[in-house]
Protein backbone atom coordinates (compact mmCIF):
# COMPACT_ATOMS: atom_id res chain seq x y z
CA UNK A 1 0.00 0.00 0.00
CA UNK A 2 1.69 3.10 -1.22
CA UNK A 3 1.15 6.16 -3.36
CA UNK A 4 0.65 3.94 -6.41
CA UNK A 5 -2.28 2.28 -4.64
CA UNK A 6 -3.86 5.67 -4.08
CA UNK A 7 -3.27 6.71 -7.71
CA UNK A 8 -4.76 3.52 -9.14
CA UNK A 9 -7.80 3.87 -6.93
CA UNK A 10 -8.28 7.54 -7.89
CA UNK A 11 -7.53 7.31 -11.61
CA UNK A 12 -9.36 4.09 -12.45
CA UNK A 13 -12.02 3.99 -9.75
CA UNK A 14 -11.26 0.37 -8.93
CA UNK A 15 -11.00 -1.54 -5.69
CA UNK A 16 -7.38 -2.08 -4.70
CA UNK A 17 -6.62 -4.91 -2.29
CA UNK A 18 -3.21 -4.79 -0.64
CA UNK A 19 -0.75 -7.24 0.84
CA UNK A 20 2.08 -6.43 3.22
CA UNK A 21 2.90 -5.33 6.71
CA UNK A 22 0.01 -4.83 9.11
CA UNK A 23 0.80 -1.19 9.91
CA UNK A 24 -0.06 -0.29 6.30
CA UNK A 25 -3.61 -1.60 6.54
CA UNK A 26 -5.08 1.79 7.45
CA UNK A 27 -4.20 3.15 3.99
CA UNK A 28 -7.16 1.51 2.28
CA UNK A 29 -10.81 2.18 1.52
CA UNK A 30 -13.46 0.41 3.62
CA UNK A 31 -14.49 -1.93 0.76
CA UNK A 32 -10.92 -3.05 0.14
CA UNK A 33 -9.05 -5.85 1.88
CA UNK A 34 -5.56 -5.76 3.33
CA UNK A 35 -3.80 -9.11 3.73
CA UNK A 36 -1.16 -8.79 6.45
CA UNK A 37 1.91 -10.81 5.57
CA UNK A 38 5.66 -10.53 5.92
CA UNK A 39 6.97 -11.63 2.53
CA UNK A 40 10.12 -12.90 4.25
CA UNK A 41 7.93 -15.50 5.97
CA UNK A 42 5.52 -16.58 3.24
CA UNK A 43 5.60 -20.22 4.34
CA UNK A 44 3.76 -19.20 7.52
CA UNK A 45 0.90 -17.50 5.65
CA UNK A 46 -2.23 -19.65 5.38
CA UNK A 47 -5.04 -17.14 4.89
CA UNK A 48 -7.03 -17.60 1.66
CA UNK A 49 -6.63 -14.79 -0.86
CA UNK A 50 -8.78 -14.54 -3.98
CA UNK A 51 -7.11 -14.47 -7.38
CA UNK A 52 -6.61 -11.06 -8.96
CA UNK A 53 -6.37 -9.78 -12.53
CA UNK A 54 -3.37 -7.60 -11.76
CA UNK A 55 -0.65 -7.63 -9.12
CA UNK A 56 1.75 -4.72 -8.75
CA UNK A 57 4.95 -5.78 -7.01
CA UNK A 58 6.80 -2.49 -6.97
CA UNK A 59 10.04 -1.66 -5.17
CA UNK A 60 9.65 -4.62 -2.79
CA UNK A 61 11.75 -7.55 -3.97
CA UNK A 62 15.06 -5.87 -3.16
CA UNK A 63 14.04 -5.60 0.51
CA UNK A 64 13.49 -9.34 0.93
CA UNK A 65 16.02 -11.82 2.27
CA UNK A 66 13.86 -14.79 1.29
CA UNK A 67 14.78 -16.52 -2.02
CA UNK A 68 13.01 -14.80 -4.89
CA UNK A 69 11.57 -18.08 -6.21
CA UNK A 70 9.75 -18.67 -2.93
CA UNK A 71 8.26 -15.18 -2.90
CA UNK A 72 7.29 -15.29 -6.59
CA UNK A 73 5.54 -18.65 -6.15
CA UNK A 74 3.62 -17.15 -3.23
CA UNK A 75 2.64 -13.98 -5.12
CA UNK A 76 1.59 -15.87 -8.25
CA UNK A 77 -0.88 -17.98 -6.25
CA UNK A 78 -3.06 -14.88 -6.16
CA UNK A 79 -2.90 -14.09 -9.87
CA UNK A 80 -5.60 -15.40 -12.20
CA UNK A 81 -4.54 -17.33 -15.30
CA UNK A 82 -4.13 -14.65 -17.96
CA UNK A 83 -3.58 -12.04 -15.23
CA UNK A 84 -0.69 -9.59 -15.21
CA UNK A 85 2.18 -9.05 -12.78
CA UNK A 86 4.04 -5.74 -12.87
CA UNK A 87 7.39 -5.94 -11.10
CA UNK A 88 9.60 -2.90 -10.50
CA UNK A 89 12.94 -2.87 -8.74
CA UNK A 90 16.29 -1.06 -8.81
CA UNK A 91 18.83 -2.35 -11.31
CA UNK A 92 21.79 -4.02 -9.58
CA UNK A 93 24.16 -3.04 -12.39
CA UNK A 94 23.09 0.52 -13.21
CA UNK A 95 25.55 3.25 -14.16
CA UNK A 96 25.41 4.90 -10.72
CA UNK A 97 26.50 1.70 -8.96
CA UNK A 98 29.21 1.04 -11.54
CA UNK A 99 30.57 4.57 -11.09
CA UNK A 100 30.62 4.14 -7.29
CA UNK A 101 32.66 0.95 -7.68
CA UNK A 102 35.09 2.65 -10.08
CA UNK A 103 35.63 5.34 -7.43
CA UNK A 104 36.32 2.69 -4.79
CA UNK A 105 32.98 2.85 -2.97
CA UNK A 106 30.68 -0.05 -2.24
CA UNK A 107 27.58 0.37 -4.44
CA UNK A 108 25.09 -1.23 -2.04
CA UNK A 109 23.65 -0.35 1.33
CA UNK A 110 25.19 -1.93 4.43
CA UNK A 111 23.14 -4.62 6.16
CA UNK A 112 21.51 -3.38 9.34
CA UNK A 113 20.16 -5.10 12.44
CA UNK A 114 16.76 -3.53 11.75
CA UNK A 115 16.56 -5.52 8.51
CA UNK A 116 15.44 -2.57 6.46
CA UNK A 117 17.11 -1.43 3.29
CA UNK A 118 18.11 -3.48 0.28
CA UNK A 119 19.27 -7.07 0.80
CA UNK A 120 19.58 -8.13 -2.81
CA UNK A 121 19.17 -6.26 -6.06
CA UNK A 122 18.64 -7.97 -9.39
CA UNK A 123 19.52 -7.58 -13.05
CA UNK A 124 17.08 -7.61 -15.93
CA UNK A 125 18.47 -10.97 -17.09
CA UNK A 126 17.90 -12.54 -13.65
CA UNK A 127 14.32 -11.30 -13.43
CA UNK A 128 13.61 -12.37 -16.99
CA UNK A 129 14.84 -15.85 -16.05
CA UNK A 130 12.63 -15.91 -12.92
CA UNK A 131 9.58 -15.00 -14.98
CA UNK A 132 10.26 -17.83 -17.43
CA UNK A 133 10.91 -20.28 -14.59
CA UNK A 134 7.58 -19.28 -13.01
CA UNK A 135 5.70 -19.92 -16.27
CA UNK A 136 5.12 -16.21 -16.89
CA UNK A 137 5.10 -14.83 -20.41
CA UNK A 138 7.16 -11.63 -20.45
CA UNK A 139 4.92 -9.06 -22.13
CA UNK A 140 7.15 -6.02 -21.70
CA UNK A 141 10.47 -5.19 -20.12
CA UNK A 142 12.00 -1.80 -19.66
CA UNK A 143 14.96 -0.25 -17.90
CA UNK A 144 14.72 3.48 -17.17
CA UNK A 145 16.18 6.22 -15.02
CA UNK A 146 13.30 7.01 -12.72
CA UNK A 147 15.21 7.64 -9.50
CA UNK A 148 16.24 11.18 -8.63
CA UNK A 149 19.77 12.31 -7.91
CA UNK A 150 20.93 15.68 -6.60
CA UNK A 151 19.80 18.38 -9.03
CA UNK A 152 23.31 19.45 -10.04
CA UNK A 153 24.14 15.88 -11.19
CA UNK A 154 20.77 14.80 -12.57
CA UNK A 155 21.06 16.24 -16.08
CA UNK A 156 24.69 15.12 -16.50
CA UNK A 157 23.87 11.63 -15.23
CA UNK A 158 20.98 11.23 -17.65
CA UNK A 159 23.11 12.54 -20.53
CA UNK A 160 25.93 10.09 -19.72
CA UNK A 161 23.45 7.23 -19.64
CA UNK A 162 22.46 7.92 -23.24
CA UNK A 163 25.89 6.57 -24.26
CA UNK A 164 25.62 3.35 -22.27
CA UNK A 165 23.70 0.18 -23.06
CA UNK A 166 20.01 -0.02 -22.21
CA UNK A 167 20.69 -2.30 -19.22
CA UNK A 168 22.72 0.35 -17.37
CA UNK A 169 19.73 2.44 -16.36
CA UNK A 170 18.47 2.64 -12.76
CA UNK A 171 15.09 0.97 -12.59
CA UNK A 172 13.75 -2.27 -14.02
CA UNK A 173 10.11 -2.87 -14.93
CA UNK A 174 8.88 -6.26 -16.10
CA UNK A 175 5.30 -7.04 -17.04
CA UNK A 176 4.41 -10.70 -17.19
CA UNK A 177 1.25 -12.60 -18.00
CA UNK A 178 0.39 -15.79 -16.16
CA UNK A 179 -0.03 -18.72 -18.55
Amino acid sequence: PAYQTFLIRQLFGVKVNTLGFDHLANRRSPDEVHFPVDLNQVSQFNQPIPEHDLIIFSEVIEHLFTPVEEVMEFILRFLKPGGYLILQTPNAVCTFKRLRMLLGYHPYEPLRETRDGHFREYTLAELDEFFIKMQMKVVKKDVRNYFNYPEKYQQLYRWINDFFPFGFRDGITLIGRKK
